[in-house]
């Protein structure tokens, strides 16, 4: 034998050793979702937070009516108040110009009548 490669016969070639072959896991087809089913409980619990949810829906409402009705109220009152508070303005004034003494002497000068400033009663607060 010499030191170039030597010929194998194409015939007693050595076998490779078997490849294992890897497992692979099997692929899950996901199933179509089945409905699940409520229980009892779970029906009357979302019935009753349901109902309580509207109840407060409308409880909120009528809240807003009655002090949109209440704010209301209390602007016509205000309103009146100041109403009546220029109203009672006026009579002060009025009552002031009707009992002056200025103006009494002059009725009194055109009328021939003297004023005595001791007879002149006046209502005080």
């Amino acid at each position: 034998m010499d030191n170039t490669a030597r010929m194998l016969d194409p015939q007693t070639q050595p076998q490779q050793a078997p490849k294992k072959q890897q497992k692979t896991a099997p692929v899950v087809q996901p199933q179509p979702s089945k409905h699940v089913a409520f229980s009892p409980l779970e029906r009357v619990l979302v019935c009753t937070i349901a109902i309580a949810v509207t109840t407060i829906a409308i409880l909120c409402l009528f809240a807003q009516f009655g002090l949109s009705g209440a704010r209301r109220t209390y602007q016509n009152t205000q309103t009146k108040i100041s109403q009546t508070a220029t109203q009672i303005d006026t009579y002060q004034q009025s009552v002031s110009e009707l009992t002056a003494s200025s103006r009494l002497t002059a009725f009194a000068k055109a009328h021939g009548l003297t004023v005595v400033n001791g007879s002149i009663k006046q209502a005080v607060k």
